[in-house]
């Protein structure tokens, strides 16, 4: 950036600039393996009253279900995701039975691979795919690496702070690429110096034999299960731990956001010959970014903006109750505000290369005397670079202690030194010295502190309100994936934004192995082959099998009436205005009767109103809003009975299902505004989002015709309708009668469809005692109400449409 240490250091040491470092957030997550008493990974489901994994924001699994992934929310300084790991850690130990938490990064007795069990997120598709991608990590990886676990510090500073830096220093630059800028700033310098973190609090030294199908040259025995480096500091970090050959190859830039995002795009979207016939989500070099095992990333990135920075080259700290300590969250808080101020020169691949090469030196043989390290292009003592870095941090640790009093971050900065100067200070050697003194496996001694912190968090006093809050969140989380999972039966994952019916083809494209490439997402437009067959589709039920003017016919309610009643087909009387004063001027003729006012091309019933008989204000009203909506309007006569929708596809009626207008059924508790939420909200209506039911002035005013308010409380069973029109997207109830409909309705329904030249079209119908009457027929029929009625069969309608393209 623009700027030099010394500058920004003094342009922050100013009383107005300084408070502003207060201004950032912090988080944190665990990953930590559940053991059985005997100290063997778990083979027990996910607890039950730790929440669903798939939906417990605080709670969940990594890649085996016998993995814990726990996360707190950002925080102001770094006390509180420490605290508030702490009571996730008691409301943990207080609901695992005769079970433990495995204290190491590198994980405890494993019985053979097949024995690790993929973390399970239900039957949805989102959990299905989550599953499918913990698949691919382990035919890529190998499920030993993946139980490797750690924990991963999440920092950023408020739009604040940067808007401050973006004034003094960088004024021209757009704003959104120079908060970029800097994270990627500071993560090209964390990236350069990371071998001092893993040097300061590597903790992962030794392994149980189980870990390796075959003993590594550069590891020693030490009793009978573990394997060790007499020098190491993190296995975990090293080429032995969390490592794969495939991403060593990957030249992702962090220079500036557009070449990581093209880098990304690019190993997101390219085969892998190392992956090919794998399973997994694809056989690309990475299935999904979170794939992409970089010491440090970028995070959150929307609207072209870096949002916050996640650091992953954290090992856990077995000594520590939670995995981590106060020094070591606020040694790195204070190392990425260095990384930040000092200079961060764009990143080479060679260099790149280099800085990994000094990575699994320090990770394999840091505490060696006499390492070398490369720096600025030439070897240098590993120890003596690392005490200037950290003398170099000591100003920055000045600065933060001034905004956060009892932090300590000077204090963790002293401790760091202590570790330069005698290797045996680091926690490596220290784990290393309790396995010599104590005459234990690397096993043995994990199990000892599992149940040492055990009987701490058994111990310590919860803060009640957080574990309340634990309790009604993990509670809540089963009802979110089985809400979910309703869901997903009907809104197809990560194509939530598409028209319903058009996710039902999507689906239904892959029950068939029919290639599908969407052309326009917003248009719904899909080009759907197979073999040599090719059909282009949109929003479902547009096809080359239906005739442009077709289309045109049934858009014209007015045309559609006059072609089916020259086919012999009843439709209502009524008339066709071409102005306000026009249709007034005709009100004698309808005067005694009920009737509709509709816009003559509209959907969704917008526009339409219906007029008692002998109302001329009524009239005029409804004349009024139908000429907001179209050029022309219909007025016809109301006809009495039941509408039902009849869909047509290939000279079939394949179902029919009866519109109920909106309503709300009374249980003799709950006011109108109550009743209609609960309906809303339950997954089993199949409430589609945005035909939810509403109080909005055509409801509000039906009701007052009822002499009923919203908060009106109704009987137990009582019904009452928020709407005269029946159309679903108002909130209507799609109730399915398909086999309760004669068959010569049905063949009317059919020849109204063959009257307008079309394959496919709904058919509204009103269904007497012994007569019909068609209101009108449409052009690209929604499928979600025939799919997925309120009560009733479903109609797979989809595979209707498939079967008609010949798919």
């Amino acid at each position: 950036m623009n700027w030099k240490y010394n500058e920004i250091l003094d342009f922050f040491n100013k009383p107005a600039h300084s408070k502003l470092l207060k201004k950032s957030n912090h988080g944190l997550e665990r990953e930590c393996l559940r053991i059985d008493p005997d100290g063997k990974l778990a083979s027990t489901p996910h607890p039950q009253k730790l929440g669903s994994a798939l939906t417990n924001p605080y709670i969940t699994t990594d890649f085996s279900e016998a993995q814990l992934e726990l996360i707190t929310p950002p925080s102001k300084g770094e006390k509180r995701p420490l605290s508030f790991l702490k009571d996730l850690h008691v409301f943990i130990g207080e609901n695992l039975k005769n079970e433990l938490i495995w204290p190491f990064s590198m994980p405890c007795i494993l019985s053979s691979a097949k024995n690790i069990p993929l973390a399970q997120y239900g039957k949805s598709d989102q959990g299905k795919e989550k599953t499918k991608y913990r698949e691919g990590l382990k035919y890529r990886y190998g499920s030993k690496m993946q139980t490797v676990s750690g924990t991963h510090y999440n920092f950023s500073f408020d739009e604040s702070v940067w808007k401050l830096l973006h004034k003094n220093f960088a004024p021209k630059q757009n704003y959104n690429d120079f908060v970029s800028d800097s994270y990627l700033h500071m993560i090209r310098n964390f990236l350069r110096y990371s071998w001092l973190n893993t040097y300061l609090f590597g903790a992962s030294p030794a392994v149980d034999k189980t870990y390796f199908d075959k003993k590594p040259a550069t590891l020693k025995r030490h009793r009978l299960r573990t394997l060790y480096g007499e020098y190491a500091t993190s296995l975990r970090m090293s080429d032995l731990g969390y490592y794969t050959k495939v991403q060593k190859q990957l030249a992702i830039s962090f220079d500036d956001l557009k070449s990581y995002q093209k880098d990304l795009k690019k190993a997101l979207n390219t085969p892998s010959p190392y992956y090919k016939g794998l399973p997994g989500l694809n056989e690309n070099m990475l299935q999904i970014s979170n794939e992409h095992y970089s010491r440090i990333r970028p995070k959150a990135i929307k609207d072209g903006k870096i949002n916050y920075v996640e650091v992953r080259a954290v090992d856990l700290n077995p000594y520590s109750a939670i995995g981590l300590s106060q020094d070591q969250i606020c040694f790195l808080h204070t190392f990425l505000i260095y990384c930040l101020f000092n200079k961060s020169p764009k990143l080479s691949y060679k260099e790149m290369k280099i800085l990994t090469g000094n990575q699994n030196s320090v990770a394999l043989y840091g505490r060696k005397p006499g390492l070398k390290i490369m720096h600025d292009g030439k070897q240098v003592d590993m120890l003596k670079c690392a005490e200037k870095l950290i003398k170099d941090i000591i100003p920055v640790g000045d600065l933060l202690d001034k905004q956060f009093p009892g932090n300590g971050c000077c204090r963790s900065i002293e401790m760091q030194l202590k570790k330069i100067s005698n290797s045996e200070n680091t926690p490596s050697a220290q784990i290393l010295k309790d396995l010599r003194v104590g005459k234990m496996s690397f096993a043995k001694f994990g199990l000892k502190l599992a149940r040492m912190h055990d009987r701490f968090f058994r111990s310590e006093k919860p803060d009640e309100a957080n574990q309340q809050k634990f309790i009604e969140i993990a509670e809540k989380s089963h009802k979110d994936r089985e809400d979910i999972e309703i869901r997903g039966e009907y809104i197809l994952y990560r194509y939530e934004d598409m028209e319903y019916s058009t996710q039902f083809m999507l689906r239904e494209a892959r029950r068939r192995g029919v290639k599908v490439e969407i052309l326009d997402r917003k248009d719904n437009f899909l080009r759907l082959s197979k073999g040599r067959k090719v059909h282009y589709v949109k929003q479902a039920t547009k096809t080359s099998l239906d005739p442009y003017i077709s289309a045109e016919l049934m858009g014209n309610k007015y045309v559609s009436k006059l072609v089916l009643a020259e086919h012999g087909i009843r439709v209502p009387e009524g008339e066709l205005y071409n102005s306000i004063e026009d249709a007034l001027d005709d009100y004698e003729r309808f005067k005694k009767i009920k009737v509709v006012v509709k816009p003559i091309d509209t959907n969704y019933g917008i526009g339409i109103s219906f007029v008692k008989a002998n109302s001329y204000a009524d009239f005029t009203m409804a004349i009024d809003e139908a000429f907001k909506h179209a050029k022309s309007v219909i007025v016809e006569e109301f006809v009495e009975g039941e509408e039902s929708r009849l869909l047509v596809i290939d000279d079939k009626v394949i179902s029919i299902i009866q519109r109920i207008p909106a309503n709300v059924e009374g249980d003799g508790e709950h006011t109108i505004k109550e009743l209609l939420k609960i309906k809303n909200e339950d997954p089993n209506n199949h409430k589609y989002e945005k035909y939810y039911g509403r109080l909005g002035n055509v409801e509000l005013d039906e009701l007052k015709k009822q002499k009923l308010k919203a908060t009106s409380i109704l009987k137990k069973g009582q019904v009452v309708f928020l709407r005269t029109n029946s159309n679903v997207s108002t909130g209507g109830d799609p109730i399915a009668i398909t086999d309760q409909v004669p068959e010569k309705y049905k063949k009317i329904a059919v020849k109204a469809a063959q009257a307008a030249g079309v394959k496919i079209c709904g058919v509204d119908m009103i269904i007497g005692k012994d007569d019909y009457v068609i209101i009108e027929i449409n052009y690209n029929p929604a499928l979600q109400m025939h799919e997925f009625p309120y009560r009733g069969p479903q109609c797979r309608a989809a595979a209707a449409v498939f079967d008609l393209l010949g798919l």
